[in-house]
């Protein structure tokens, strides 16, 4: 199994989505288990020490933070303290893509070969608007859209939780953070997912506030099933289409799967060379492989040894150079950001941003942006842990702070009641605008 591999994906740490350990993980550790869980915590400190980009590890004395985590790893009594202690102890760096990674998330317990890891949804995308978990979009024949479901919709409450505690706490914890609008979006969008068949009861509040229960069942995530390394399984979904106007829009869920992510990029590109504009799509994205991103820009920055930022490793640097085509499309770009995208995508929209080549409209990225890798422990968890900083080609780094859009713009629950979505709405007319004659 592939240990080193480069990426720029967000996970969340598996405290704040895993809701309970793997099956027979419920305690009563064998002397070797035991021994296991110990060695992983090692593992896991010594890591840190050696490979993350700082020598200096941020200033932090990592001797200390080690000796006050390892009395916790003795006296775990079940997986779940060991993963918490360790998600603790690697939380004090303050900084994303440190992650634990359960084994069942990532490999199969039963032997098949084929992970289901939360591979089913009900079709819907959730942000928080004004203090309610919205649906900004429906995806078409899926369970909440053959349910009638809207945009505008409130989740009011899943299977008998309410939803708003749920989101008013994450908005006390996060809000200060760049991560509160990604937080506030994926853990209620974890109430609406799990296994293919599950059933669901969701009261949503429409329009007029009025309460409208319905029961769902979970159906097979749409788009082309993935897996790198030791990470989760991911679903890719990309989409293309030619909005009024004869401006091009690409939407794509993140930036894996070169083999298929590229060709479709590449032809949906090809196709709009004669576009009066093109809108680029990435809310949502939670990012990917940075060799993507140099790929995909070469379509739109013109020259050779163009670079959208710097990766700073240990002992190196890397520039995430532009691959060059012989031909780039020359029209008005806008790229689409909100508080998911994350990493990759703010590697491509921050590196597009200061080469003055697009326009970004939405709201501040998740500020997510280091670059890591997954190595597996000796108790069957994985760490997720960093190699390299990033440093945007204008020179700033971008974790913990985000893209800022040149236009920031927020759904309104009355604009998303009316279907309308106001940040492409407002590309669109920034394209019309400047649109070559």
């Amino acid at each position: 199994m592939t240990r080193r591999i480069l990426i720029a994906v967000v996970i969340l740490i598996s405290a704040l989505l895993c809701t309970g350990p793997a099956a027979g993980d419920d305690g009563g550790f064998t002397a070797e288990q035991r021994a296991l869980n110990l060695d992983s915590f090692d593992m896991v400190w010594t890591t840190i020490r050696d490979q993350h980009y700082d020598p200096e590890l941020l200033g932090l004395d990592w001797e200390a933070i080690g000796g006050r985590y390892r009395p916790e790893m003795e006296a775990a009594a079940n997986m779940d303290d060991v993963r918490i202690a360790l998600s603790r102890m690697i939380g004090e760096l303050g900084q994303s893509h440190f992650n634990i990674l359960p084994a069942a998330i990532f490999r199969d317990l039963n032997g098949t070969g084929e992970v289901q890891f939360l591979a089913g949804t009900v079709g819907l995308q959730v942000r928080g608007v004004d203090g309610r978990s919205l649906v900004v979009d429906v995806a078409e024949g899926s369970p909440a859209s053959l349910a009638g479901i809207r945009t505008g919709w409130e989740v009011y409450s899943v299977d008998g939780e309410m939803m708003q505690p749920v989101l008013e706490r994450i908005t006390e914890e996060f809000r200060e953070h760049t991560y509160l609008e990604m937080y506030q979006a994926i853990v209620v969008q974890r109430y609406l997912e799990g296994d293919v068949g599950d059933n669901v009861s969701v009261t949503f509040r429409n329009g007029e506030d009025t309460p409208i229960k319905v029961n769902l069942t979970l159906a097979q995530k749409p788009g082309w099933r993935s897996q790198v390394g030791n990470l989760p399984p991911f679903y890719l979904n990309f989409a293309s289409r030619l909005l009024p106007g004869n401006i091009g829009y690409i939407t794509f869920s993140n930036f894996m799967d070169p083999v298929r992510l590229m060709p479709a990029y590449n032809q949906a590109l090809e196709s709009y060379m004669d576009a009066d504009g093109l809108v680029i799509d990435i809310r949502g994205n939670g990012g990917g492989m940075a060799p993507i991103a140099m790929g995909m820009a070469g379509w739109l920055v013109p020259g050779k040894e163009q670079f959208l930022g710097t990766l700073m490793m240990r002992n190196m640097e890397l520039k995430t150079i532009v691959y060059p085509r012989p031909k780039t499309y020359d029209g008005p770009v806008a790229v689409l950001i909100d508080g998911l995208s994350a990493s990759c995508s703010e590697l491509f929209s921050g590196g597009l941003k200061d080469l003055g080549r697009a326009r970004i409209f939405g709201t501040t990225s998740a500020g997510a942006v280091l670059m890591s890798t997954v190595q597996e422990l000796p108790n069957g968890d994985a760490l997720q842990y960093v190699v390299a900083d990033f440093v945007s080609r204008g020179g700033e780094t971008l974790e913990g702070i985000g893209v800022v859009p040149h236009d920031t713009i927020r759904h309104t629950r009355e604009a998303l009641l009316k279907g309308r979505d106001l940040p492409l709405e407002q590309a669109v007319a920034w394209i019309f605008e400047h649109k070559k004659d």
